[in-house]
């Protein structure tokens, strides 16, 4: 089985046309920008080397876009590209077990999986073929199981018996995985278009006219949807000419099993693709099979001759099938012009391929009849294995009919059991009121230590909420000697003498520094506190993304080391967030602080993304500093956990940024593929969750 006319290569005119687009990539801000103009620019390039490359920098791109149709489209994309590479297939059948759900990952898969079984038969010897064949009969034979692998065991049979020359066995297991596909009303157009192509030139080369076409006119069904698919997503560049004009092609090959309209209309099809397509019209300079078939169907047998003449010469002499129809044509083309010379020549040339081909086709007679046998032999090892398994049923049923009665014999004594213990239950009942009287006892004794208890439990929220009132007394009372201190300090820098001046300076700095980080450790406690006794109520608001990034971005250039260069990356377009504002910078700023702290030369990048279907929205902040070892991306947002116990700080920050993001119905996490630095990313909902009834 063969995927198309590999004589018929497209041809690239579009240069121009694939200059601008490529330019338009300049102009992308986002992945999905990107998307949608390297679908064009793989649509215009036409040569193998430029879509296998713009096919590969499509799915990458997709890859980062988060966009699994775009992903999977491609895969299939590039299957056709690298079909005559098996270990290119596998890579692209290995990418799709990266994709976790989506509507046409199956049917994908599916489609990687027949290029990949196509590509290995095609690199296997004869011998090794023959040893399989077998096998994989016996699997296409079995009733029942998967689909899926129902349509890749009779694929697979279809394979092999193109390739051993068993054109009748092929002709079945052709129709039977025909009916299997036509179980699955929405499967892809790509599966359909592998498998209709296939069967059209298997039947035109067993010269089955008639199935020829029905698989022909099949085949343009299904490039008329592919052509609407792609029409409905903008696919502005998208072009099916060549594969049309190889059916309409194919088609007139087979005009007997046409109408004489439907001869006109595949001729005019053929015609006005030729018009508007290079690479159509080259193949018409190059091989006049269109003409010539046109003229035999329409009874100009005169001009027919030569025509038919020069596209035999132009074809692939190994294709002892199409040079047989060939001559054929050209016997009843000189038979009906009148042209003895020709229809001598025709049918010397005619009978000497018979001759030449008699060892081919008793081969491959032989070969059939092989298979034949083979099958009829499976067939008949499964109907003795089926009279077996019945044997092995009725000896089941045997065993169950004993087992009943041995159940029967086993009832009968547990009466006998059930009715002695009845007899000695009745002397325990009178036991029963003695212990009633105990459990009573008991029941009371629960009663008092259950009092006890609530005492216990009242005492307990006694001490916390006085453990509460001292949190915040606490506060009160160090926060105003803070304050005192810093403005002394700030007040005596100013006072000192010109030269002593910088020194003081410094001190301040520090003492300011140092009063800050202790404002901030007993802010955390505070709140550490308040989200162990409650949730925090959170508020509602419309948030720019930009402003906000802009906000934080401009607070943290006060906070990095020098030399540490703090890049905001606005969204564009803008993001919209309805959500709490101050939660969402605490948590920013928090996270910036801490990328600072362990940043002491590079860069902090900022940004925020839209996760699109699923209706979030990601905060990153990316740093180039230490880094945070393998195996603690977890670890570090638990309660006073610090990596580095040099740097300052209690381990509490990152604690309470999940607490905030848990309380946003939001999340927040490092990105362990992040190397050369830290990545945290932290994802909230674009619009409030409304609580679970």
């Amino acid at each position: 089985m063969v995927l198309c006319n590999a004589a018929l290569v497209a041809a690239s005119p579009w240069n121009a046309v694939a200059d601008s687009i490529r330019s338009q990539l300049h102009f992308a801000n986002t992945p999905y920008d990107s998307v949608k103009i390297l679908y064009d620019l793989f649509d215009v390039e036409n040569s193998a080397s430029q879509r296998e490359e713009n096919g590969k920098l499509l799915y990458d791109v997709a890859v980062r876009a988060g966009d699994d149709g775009a992903r999977l489209d491609m895969l299939r994309q590039l299957a056709v590209v690298l079909s005559r590479k098996p270990d290119a297939c596998l890579a692209l059948r290995k990418e799709t077990d990266k994709i976790k759900s989506h509507p046409e990952l199956a049917d994908t898969k599916l489609f990687l999986d027949m290029y990949i079984i196509l590509t290995k038969a095609r690199n296997s010897s004869e011998a090794e073929r023959q040893k399989q064949l077998a096998g994989l009969i016996a699997n296409a034979e079995k009733p029942g199981g998967n689909w899926y692998v129902q349509v890749k065991d009779l694929y697979t049979v279809c394979v092999y018996l193109s390739l051993e020359g068993a054109p009748n066995l092929l002709e079945d297991y052709l129709d039977k995985l025909e009916k299997k596909l036509a179980e699955k009303p929405d499967l892809l157009y790509a599966v359909k278009n592998l498998y209709y192509t296939s069967a059209a030139i298997h039947f035109t080369d067993a010269g089955r006219q008639a199935k020829a076409v029905a698989a022909d006119r099949k085949l343009l069904g299904v490039i008329k949807g592919l052509e609407n698919m792609y029409k409905g997503k903008r696919r502005n560049f998208r072009n099916y000419d060549v594969q049309k004009y190889v059916s309409y092609r194919r088609l007139l090959h087979n005009h007997k099993a046409l109408s004489s309209a439907d001869v006109g209309k595949y001729y005019a099809a053929s015609i006005e693709l030729s018009k508007k397509n290079p690479a159509v019209e080259d193949d018409f300079k190059a091989s006049p099979r269109v003409e010539a078939y046109y003229a035999v169907a329409t009874k100009q047998y005169a001009k027919a001759v030569p025509l038919l003449r020069k596209a035999m010469e132009t074809s692939n002499p190994g294709n002892l099938q199409f040079r047989r129809s060939m001559l054929e044509m050209i016997i009843e083309a000189a038979r009906g012009a009148g042209d003895s010379d020709a229809l001598a020549a025709a049918v010397e040339e005619y009978d000497a391929l018979i001759e030449k081909s008699k060892d081919v086709a008793s081969k491959n007679l032989y070969r059939e009849l092989q298979i034949k046998y083979d099958i009829n032999l499976l067939r008949a090892k499964n109907a003795s294995l089926e009279i077996e398994k019945r044997d092995s049923r009725l000896a089941a049923k045997r065993k169950v009919i004993w087992v009943i009665s041995i159940a029967l014999a086993v009832v009968v004594i547990l009466l006998l059991v059930l009715l002695f213990y009845y007899r000695r239950t009745r002397s325990l009942t009178r036991n029963l009121s003695a212990a009633l009287r105990r459990m009573e006892q008991e029941r009371d004794t629960l009663n008092r230590i259950q009092t006890q208890l609530i005492k216990a439990r009242d005492k307990a929220e006694a001490a916390n909420m006085a453990k509460d009132e001292f949190l915040h007394s606490i506060s009160h009372e160090i926060r105003t000697p803070l304050n005192a201190i810093m403005g002394f300090s700030r007040l005596i820098a100013k006072k000192v003498p010109e030269t002593l001046a910088p020194k003081f300076k410094t001190f301040s700095k520090q003492i300011t520094s140092n009063t800050e980080l202790l404002e901030v450790l007993v802010n955390d406690i505070l709140y550490l506190s308040s989200i162990e006794k409650h949730t925090p109520e959170t508020s509602s608001e419309m948030i720019s993304a930009s402003t906000l990034l802009s906000q934080c971005a401009q607070w943290a250039s006060h906070k990095v080391n020098p030399g540490v260069y703090v890049d905001c990356r606005m969204p564009r377009p803008d993001i919209l967030i309805r959500s709490d504002r101050g939660s969402i910078e605490e948590v920013l700023m928090k996270m910036l602080s801490n990328a600072a702290k362990f940043t002491s030369k590079g860069s902090i990048t900022l940004e925020c993304v839209d996760n699109g279907p699923d209706g979030t929205v990601s905060f990153v902040i990316t740093d180039t500093g230490s880094g945070i070892p393998a195996g603690y991306e977890e670890e570090i947002f638990e309660r006073f956990v610090k990596l580095d116990s040099f740097k300052q700080g209690t381990g509490l920050g990152l604690y309470i940024c999940r607490q905030i993001a848990t309380s946003l119905h939001g999340k927040i996490y490092a990105d362990p593929s992040c190397s050369g630095g830290a990545r945290f990313v932290f994802t909230v909902p674009k619009e409030p969750v409304q609580p679970s009834k």
